[in-house]
């Protein structure tokens, strides 16, 4: 397997400009990204099924380019500074715009992008700073969202009801007796001429297409942030933000057949309806490329979280001894996807299991390091995860899983002058188990837990750093 990446930064550019002497800051840049990926798994990694892998299906081929032109500029604007009530007021200003050409599987895909943001701080008095922003980020799809390779998959639908006959039916626009309206049919792809002559699905079995879509956009998201920062007693900073973000196109993999099909019946949405595909005939039965349910990646879920970040800095003498406090932690007061237009929200604030990960409701890291007199920092961490409830009310074995508690040491030693660092770190020195899930699945689930969220056993590292 080969993957690589290429990247040119022409560089930033900034002029002398007359308002430049009211403190005026001006920045404009070009840059120029190559991103390539070539993967090969070997033939028993492509097998359908797995194979002998344990993977659980098919590890196909990636290969493909992306190709990105951006400009970018920036802006800083002191609109105040030592007034009454504004010791300072400035605003600032960025924009960046991307032209993409991406190539794989013999498939062309081109695309541009626009993030923009705009924040304003203000320091009323000498200890108070205020501050706000907004921001459009967008994400342009990858080498593997685009070009991963498309797999053929037989998913079923659920009986759809008896008709006048007294036959079970799997798709409502079937037999010489259909349970859907022509209407309704057409909006799936059938035409008069075929409407009460279509083949069922037989057994319930159709087909879908699954994989990379070379066809995709890019995701965007909004970010609204406000919030403060006090300075009021001396060594002692607080700050608190609240955040709101909505991320809208965002890539999934694919919706459901049995719900494409209920919602294009029902309503005729594009949405759904462009994501069936009738044979010749108007039937949805497997077995012949292409016919069936486009289950690839697409552009149609929508993600939203906001809640609170809050920071407490403290440095302080105890004797002769210096000591420093850090402390960060988010309180989340919602997270929710929805995975297509119409769909309910999935809600996973302090829940795990079933369609959530783990997203525990309050999170906390705590530092406390002393900075000895012999040149080294020795540092303890106290990272907390609250409590969590599973998603699946029908549940039986795992309920919850409780808080989690870590503790973390390390120590640093600076030699010569800080030419020479010797770091040393224990993650988990407790040696706390994580918390156990037998549903936990990807894609951050793996061995009945979230090793991507707690840690799985007791870490050790070491580092000697040189500076010349």
């Amino acid at each position: 397997m080969y993957g690589g990446s290429i990247q040119a930064d022409l560089g930033n550019y900034g002029w002398q400009l007359p308002w430049a002497d009211y403190g005026v800051n001006f920045l404009v840049g070009f840059e120029v990204r190559n991103d390539d990926l070539d993967s090969r798994p070997d033939e028993i990694s492509q097998v359908p099924g797995g194979g002998f892998t344990g993977v659980g299906g098919a590890t196909l081929a990636v290969k493909g380019e992306v190709d990105v032109d951006e400009f970018y500029t920036e802006v800083e604007v002191p609109v105040l500074s030592d007034a009454t009530f504004a010791k300072e007021l400035t605003l600032r200003g960025q924009y960046r715009h991307g032209e993409y050409d991406a190539f794989g599987n013999n498939t062309p895909n081109s695309f541009s992008t626009d993030a923009y943001g705009g924040s304003l701080a203000w320091e009323p008095i000498e200890s108070l700073r205020l501050r706000g922003q907004f921001q459009r980020a967008v994400r342009a799809p990858n080498v593997i969202d685009m070009f991963t390779g498309q797999n053929t998959n037989l998913p079923n639908l659920s009986p759809a009801g008896t008709n006048a006959n007294g036959v079970q039916l799997f798709d409502p626009c079937a037999s010489d007796a259909p349970i859907a309206t022509l209407a309704a049919c057409q909006n799936t792809g059938v035409t008069a001429a075929q409407f009460g002559t279509i083949l069922d699905v037989i057994s319930g079995q159709t087909q879908s297409l699954t994989g990379g879509n070379p066809n995709l956009n890019p995701e965007e998201a909004d970010t609204v942030t406000f919030g403060l920062v006090w300075t009021g007693i001396e060594n002692l900073s607080a700050s608190v933000d609240y955040f709101n973000i909505q991320v809208k196109n965002a890539i999934s993999a694919g919706i459901p057949a049995q719900t494409t099909l209920d919602e294009c019946l029902a309503s005729g949405n594009p949405t759904f309806c462009n994501l069936i595909q009738r044979s010749s005939t108007g039937s949805l039965a497997a077995g012949t490329f292409g016919v069936g349910f486009q289950q690839t990646n697409v552009n149609i879920a929508s993600l939203s979280t906001k809640g609170l970040d809050f920071q407490v800095l403290y440095d302080f003498d105890f004797g002769n001894q210096h000591f420093n406090l850090d402390y960060a932690a988010t309180y989340l007061d919602s997270q929710q996807t929805v995975p297509f237009p119409g769909a309910s929200p999935i809600k996973c604030s302090g829940k795990f299991g079933n369609n959530c990960d783990v997203v525990p409701e309050y999170r906390h890291r705590l530092v406390a390091t002393w900075n000895t007199p012999w040149s080294v920092d020795v540092s303890a961490t106290w990272r907390y995860f609250s409590e969590t409830t599973n998603d699946n009310a029908n549940e039986t074995l795992e309920r919850t899983l409780d808080t989690v508690n870590y503790l973390d040491l390390a120590a640093s030693w600076y030699l010569m002058d800080d030419t020479i660092t010797i770091h040393g770190s224990i993650l988990n020195l407790t040696q706390t188990d994580p918390p156990i899930f037998s549903g936990a699945g990807p894609a951050l689930g793996n061995g009945n837990t979230y090793p991507t969220i707690f840690d799985t056993s007791t870490a050790f590292f070491a580092s000697v750093k040189y500076r010349f």
